[in-house]
């Protein structure tokens, strides 16, 4: 054997020397020629600082693209280097995206408010809409405050989360059999105040339930100084586990003041993004444990008028802190084969808040307390997913863009 290693790589030596394209592989090797561990060492980045100088319009003394500028919008994006940024789409006029998702076929949906949707006498209402080639089309009308999109991945009927009224949650779902809209629970917990707190972020988890995100009643729970409730709802506050038929809810996790949004892993572990109290604590990224309380109403020394956990009471500390009113909104975990491998299950998380940081972070979720600038230069990114070719697609809040980044690099 040893001396046919030794002919074989003489004879492989001399058709190299003569010009001749060979591939040599290791005898009894298992490892495939491309396997992208041996051959994708890029190693992950962050993103440059964004150049706020791109637009031809001023707003408040500062320049930026005009509303309908998508290149310049798209030009301001920075991104690692190797990354692409282009714009994907752009929602109706007057249009501000809550929520996006995306079918196995590529086609997306999008639950959107009006432009109101920060004057208090405004009715808040929204619209799910579903894209048409290069436009989108209404598909359910009247829903108040609709936050939570998912699909159901047998059937593809189009669960909605969204407010009844003032005070009550509900879930509802479009049946894609006959377009029909259906009210599924309306009588979930709810709400801190007419803009804030309420069922949000959902998905299906490989068990077939759908998971639900659902915000407190209040800011930091009982307290006698304001108009809080004076008890915590059995389903407020943390995460549901409820059947496809709504047969069953359950909370499986607690503690969480408002997750907008949450998003599994590949091996079920579940991620939920939660927005700090009004005092000023910070915003957090949770690897939810369930049956786990994540902290809320327990804000210890920092907040005078916040109540005391049980002295029995285990909490389980976040796994990142982000600034103060950071406002993380949308959360996904990166599981396809497009980025480089430094890149991939990576947990994606939009920071909103336009007068703060705002942008698209990563997290390794091997090293808690760690994040990394992703996409800057977005003005107010509400929501992240992974598209079915394994790019991202990022939505703008208020002024309606969608924009997909792609590794475009060696």
């Amino acid at each position: 054997m040893k001396n046919f290693s030794w002919i074989f790589l003489l004879f492989t030596l001399f058709l190299v020397a003569c010009g001749v394209e060979t591939e040599i592989v290791p005898e009894n090797s298992s490892l495939a020629v491309n396997d992208p561990e041996i051959i994708d060492t890029v190693a992950a980045a962050d993103a440059p600082a964004p150049d706020l100088t791109i637009g031809e319009c001023e707003v408040d003394g500062q320049i930026r693209p005009c509303p309908d500028d998508v290149e310049d919008w798209a030009r301001r994006i920075s991104v690692p280097e190797g990354f692409a940024v282009k714009h994907l789409i752009s929602l109706p006029t007057d249009q501000n995206a809550t929520s996006i998702t995306q079918g196995p076929d590529g086609t997306l949906y999008v639950a959107t408010v009006n432009s109101d949707f920060f004057d208090a006498s405004a009715d808040r209402l929204g619209t799910i809409w579903k894209q048409d080639g290069d436009s989108f089309e209404a598909i359910a009308n009247g829903l108040l405050l609709p936050t939570g999109l998912a699909l159901h991945p047998n059937t593809g009927d189009i669960y909605i989360s969204h407010r009844l009224d003032e005070q009550t949650g509900a879930l509802s779902v479009i049946r894609v059999a006959d377009n029909s809209l259906e009210l599924l629970i309306g009588d979930l917990p709810c709400c801190y105040n007419p803009l804030y707190h309420q069922p949000n972020g959902i998905e299906f988890g490989a068990d077939g339930y759908l998971y639900m995100g659902i915000g407190a009643r209040s800011d930091h729970g009982p307290d006698p100084k304001d108009d809080s409730p004076d008890d915590i709802h059995p389903l407020e506050a943390g995460i549901l586990k409820i059947a496809a038929d709504a047969s069953s809810v359950e909370r499986v996790a607690d503690g969480l003041r408002n997750p907008y949004d949450i998003a599994f892993s590949e091996d079920g572990q579940l991620w939920a993004v939660d927005n700090g109290a009004d005092f000023g604590p910070p915003e957090r990224l949770h690897q939810i444990v369930f049956g786990g309380n994540h902290g809320w109403p327990y804000y210890g020394e920092d907040c005078q008028s916040c109540i005391s956990p049980p002295e029995d009471l285990e909490i389980i500390a976040p796994f990142v802190e982000f600034p103060p009113h950071a406002a993380p909104a949308g959360v996904t975990v990166y599981t396809g084969e497009q980025f480089p491998v430094a890149y991939q299950g990576a947990v994606y998380t939009a920071l909103w808040n336009p007068w703060g940081s705002p942008g698209i972070y990563r997290v390794d979720p091997n090293k808690p307390g760690e994040y990394h600038p992703f996409a800057l230069g977005i003005f107010a990114p509400i929501d992240v997913v992974q598209s079915t070719t394994d790019t991202l697609i990022v939505g703008e809040y208020f002024f309606g863009h969608l924009f997909e980044i792609e590794w475009v690099g060696n």
